[in-house]
């Protein structure tokens, strides 16, 4: 999957609710480090975008949020897409391999 492709399908989940973790493979144990779940929201439709102004990139095209409130975890996606993607259509998931055996999930909570 290439990073267009995964933009897009963020896209198509934004105001719906997804599950966002980053899990770390050790060994046959995966140990998760990270959840977040809530309604995906596109950093473009939130209303305090503050901390965003100070980005130096021009591109801030993947930058999600993951539930609201005081609650809410963001996540940046924009220059991941050099990184192996993986989507699996079954159940409406991506998995982004970080570094060698960490990594960010996101699927959709049906």
């Amino acid at each position: 999957m290439t990073r267009d492709e995964m933009l897009l399908w963020l896209n198509d989940l934004v105001g719906k609710s997804v599950h966002a973790s980053v899990r770390v493979e050790k060994g046959d144990l995966p140990i998760t480090v990270l959840v977040a779940e809530g309604a995906l929201q596109h950093w473009s439709q939130r209303g305090n975008t503050a901390s965003l102004r100070y980005d130096s990139r021009e591109d801030i095209a993947g930058w999600y949020s993951v539930g609201d409130g005081e609650s809410t975890a963001w996540v940046d996606v924009t220059d991941l897409g050099h990184l192996s993607i993986e989507r699996n259509d079954d159940v409406e998931q991506i998995q982004i391999e970080l570094c060698e055996n960490v990594f960010l999930e996101i699927l959709e909570i049906r």
